[in-house]
């Protein structure tokens, strides 16, 4: 299969617009509205795609590419909803690479995490009571005492042994990005739109505004234009833009390592390295809620990547090929966001994964696609509703004016 590494970096191959009516709009190419533009289209829906950039040039166009799960304990809706999206995605992702020829770079690889004190190994022992229950009997979750090839981590890191799960898996997020891309551009029914922004909305009127002057009629709207969607609805909700979604800074770096693809991801203490395979080592990621400039590297990834060479010696000389930084979104809560927008059923809004995007953006968009059509059968999680965001957001909102 072939693949191209940024899909920022793709020529755009974008249909000419035109100036019927569209089932849906989708604002924001990253890879909720990707999938959700992909999916819509495989429909039969008339689509019109909008990315103020290109496809994958922002949040989702990262390098670290982690699909792991929430511990099997305290089980609710939201790790209901993001284990189904786990099990599905290798599904999701066959098609898609069989229609476009480009490898997503998908692997479940599972995942390696240090241990270090006797009481977080009990911890994490009585974890693996509940496998059986909430990852219904098909993933493991277990205790080991060595890692399972040296220094892949350091043993030295492992002191009360690593819990190792057999469910996380890692996905090359440009890869998975240029393949949406790919299968967009070949849908006459989708109309791929770069380098153009919403500007505006009429959910009443059906018309949106776009930043090259045009208007374009629309049966349904779904905004999931990352960080720019909570400037879209927080006046609709009465509610600051800041208090409703706040963006996040990450860095993240690639290294050259010839590490065996099918090796587990090591996670520890919010460090992650990840085999990508053909020579490349994902290292990441930070989580910065002050920053000066959200788009350039600084001491933080280097400090990441040091942590990383500790952790897994195997790499401790390799180059570091590649950093990155960008802006992630958070809602009030962390919890993704797809609802309807009150007493506007034709606006979607579906956005903010935080750290779970990738492994749930494909059931986020089936979510989409279902209120589109009016019948929605997917069970959505209570915290994933606008009700619950805005109310943490106006929480957020009184809490800033006490202090």
């Amino acid at each position: 299969m072939s693949s191209a590494d940024n899909p920022a970096s793709v020529n755009s191959q974008s249909h000419s617009i035109n100036s019927s009516a569209y089932d849906l709009v989708v604002v924001g190419g990253g890879i909720i509205g990707a999938w959700t533009a992909y999916k819509a289209g495989k429909r039969g829906l008339k689509i019109l795609l909008l990315d103020a950039q290109k496809i994958g040039s922002g949040a989702s166009g990262g390098l670290l590419g982690a699909l792991m799960p929430h511990m099997p304990e305290r089980w609710d809706g939201k790790k209901q909803f993001q284990f189904e999206a786990l099990e599905d995605m290798p599904l999701e992702i066959a098609q898609l690479q069989n229609e476009t020829g480009i490898d997503c770079g998908f692997n479940r690889c599972g995942r390696l995490a240090p241990i270090m004190n006797e009481t977080k190994r009990g911890q994490m022992l009585g974890h693996g009571a509940n496998v059986d229950e909430f990852w219904l009997g098909k993933y493991q979750w277990q205790i080991v005492d060595q890692p399972f090839e040296t220094d892949w981590p350091s043993a030295d890191k492992a002191i009360c042994g690593l819990v190792y799960d057999s469910l996380s898996a890692r996905v090359n997020p440009r890869g998975l990005l240029n393949a949406l891309r790919s299968a967009i551009i070949k849908d006459d029914n989708i109309t791929l739109l770069e380098g153009t922004a919403l500007t505006s909305y009429d959910a009443e009127a059906k018309q949106a505004f776009l930043s090259d002057g045009q208007s374009i009629s629309f049966s349904h709207i779904v905004l999931s234009a990352g960080n720019n969607t909570f400037g879209f609805i927080a006046p609709e909700l009465d509610v600051a833009t800041l208090a409703l979604g706040r963006p996040i800074k990450g860095q993240a770096a690639m290294l050259s390592a010839d590490i065996d693809p099918d090796w587990p991801i090591v996670f520890d203490n919010g460090v992650y390295v990840i085999s990508h395979g053909n020579g490349k080592v994902a290292i990441g990621s930070t989580s910065e809620l002050e920053f000066s400039d959200p788009y350039a590297t600084d001491q933080k990834i280097d400090d990441a990547i040091k942590r990383a060479r500790e952790l897994c010696p195997l790499i401790k000389d390799a180059p570091v090929i590649e950093k990155w930084a960008g802006l992630r979104p958070r809602a009030a809560g962390r919890d993704p966001l797809i609802d309807v927008m009150p007493d506007h059923p034709n606006v979607i809004v579906s956005t903010s994964g935080f750290k779970i995007t990738f492994g749930v953006a494909h059931k986020m968009a089936d979510v989409a696609i279902e209120h589109v059509m009016g019948k929605l059968t997917t069970t959505v999680p209570d915290s994933f509703k606008i009700a619950a965001h805005l109310a943490k957001a106006r929480r957020a909102e009184i809490q800033d004016n006490l202090s």
